[in-house]
């Protein structure tokens, strides 16, 4: 499904009124031409009737309405009464604001907002009619101790248990990894797309509908300089931008990168609709389980389930199997699909990642070469890579690792 990618910047606390008008002024003369994104800004609550204001017109001669909506960053869960300092959903909405941030990492981290409020705001804004942009993402400490996955579910699930996974048709979620926010740092494009098919997995789980309409956006240090790369990904639906928000030239670059990306992949989708593209690599296998094996020519050398790691030497649940060969053994597709992510994934070298359809994904680690590329399909038993020793490995082999709705089962019970 074709989704519309959405960049928005985020302010914080930043800004006067003097400064807002005239960022807005400069986004709209380098925006106004802009088609295939949507885009929206959220300044501090004390001057959204600033930006209200600003944003009426294109300002340019074509007399239009200005492209850019209106957010905010905040949003609380009663409507009115005796709530000093509050902000209700009614009153953004008499602003004219469309796009509310909750769950960011700074409101969770210094205001201690739980799960559980952020899902009650979820619900509020979805009840005024107002489109919620939920931030979710792990610490650092929770991202090296391999709990990504965990704490993005986690997050998600606060709001489907308690208002149903159709509470995201309409919404927009926004993947932060606190350790990207404002330090410079960010995801790989591959190691963000991994975490991005994860969410929509997990989604897909309770509604492939939801999933696949549901906005994803990335954010953590996203800038002009490392945008475009970050939105060839295809579950990556845009940016929730910082610092680069505001200056309109750089906002300028990111916003024009995310609609020419989505683009390039519709056009690749297009092309590809239909048939199979053909490898590098050796010809098609087949075989007669319900996968075809990836790498044939290996042995197991480490099953599926707790194990001594190698590297670290602790036990640890090995969520694959790995299959020992030479590096350029080719590796094959386990089944039809739709390449989602192909490129280096830090632990996991050169990573790819097929979605199989029905929450079905397979991982392929530690590659030598990839064969095939995002958005690319691919057919069952295709040469889609070679055996490598990439990213955090002891020696040539591959990792194969298959996913059920977000979950990793034991890739021996498909073959």
């Amino acid at each position: 499904m074709a989704r519309r990618p959405l960049v928005m910047g985020n302010w914080k606390l930043n800004g006067s009124k003097a400064f807002t008008k005239e960022l807005i002024e400069g986004l709209k003369a380098e925006l106004h031409d802009v088609t295939g994104c949507d885009v929206a800004i959220a300044p501090p609550v004390m001057y959204l009737g600033t930006a209200e204001a600003a944003l009426s017109g294109c300002g340019c001669s074509c007399g239009g309405k200005s492209v850019i909506q209106l957010g905010a960053q905040n949003v609380d869960i009663n409507v009115k009464g005796a709530f000093t300092g509050d902000i209700s959903s009614e009153m953004l909405k008499d602003f004219g604001a469309k796009y509310i941030i909750i769950g960011h990492s700074e409101r969770r981290t210094y205001h201690k907002e739980s799960d559980e409020l952020v899902a009650k705001k979820f619900g509020v804004l979805k009840e005024a009619g107002l489109v919620p942009v939920l931030c979710i993402g792990e610490t650092e400490a929770e991202n090296e101790a391999g709990k990504t996955e965990e704490v993005c579910a986690r997050q998600i699930d606060a709001v489907i248990n308690a208002l149903g996974v159709e509470a995201f048709n309409g919404a927009v979620i926004a993947y932060e990894p606190i350790w990207a926010i404002g330090t410079g740092k960010s995801a790989t494009p591959a190691q963000a797309q991994a975490v991005h098919a994860f969410i929509r997995g997990h989604i897909a789980a309770k509604s492939q509908a939801v999933a696949d309409q549901v906005i994803i956006q990335y954010g953590g240090s996203v800038n002009d300089a490392n945008a475009a790369e970050l939105f060839t990904q295809p579950d990556i639906d845009g940016a929730l931008v910082g610092g680069a928000s505001l200056k309109a030239p750089a906002f300028a670059v990111i916003v024009k990168a995310a609609a020419a990306a989505k683009k390039a992949q519709a056009a690749a989708a297009s092309k590809n609709t239909g048939s199979s593209s053909s490898s590098a690599g050796s010809p098609v296998v087949s075989g007669n389980g319900t996968f075809t094996h990836p790498c044939p020519a290996g042995y197991i050398s480490s099953p599926f389930g707790y194990r001594t790691q190698p590297i670290a030497g602790a036990s640890t649940n090995h969520k694959g199997i790995d299959f020992a060969a030479a590096t350029g053994t080719p590796i094959y597709a386990a089944a039809a699909g739709t390449v989602i992510s192909a490129g280096y994934a830090g632990n996991a070298g050169n990573l790819l990642v097929i979605n199989h359809g029905n929450g079905l994904l397979t991982y392929y680690m530690h590659c030598s070469k990839i064969y095939v590329s995002a958005g690319q399909k691919v057919s069952k038993g295709q040469n889609v890579a070679a055996v490598g020793t990439t990213g955090n490995s002891t020696g040539p082999h591959l990792h194969f690792q298959v996913m059920l709705n977000g979950t990793p089962v034991n890739p021996a019970n498909y073959l």
